[in-house]
């Protein structure tokens, strides 16, 4: 097993915080606006 450097090691679990974190933001979103839109529509009537 190859010996890791400890600067490597940091920036790739940098890169991994980067991936993961931008991945959930936009997944958050999605989930807020499709949360928001089912609110919405729980709000109206069903009478339409």
């Amino acid at each position: 097993m190859k010996r890791i450097n400890k600067n490597q090691f940091i920036g790739f679990l940098i890169g991994l915080f980067a991936v993961l974190g931008t991945e959930f933001l936009s997944n958050t979103e999605k989930y807020v606006d499709a949360f928001k839109n089912g609110y919405e529509m729980a709000q109206k009537p069903i009478s339409e």
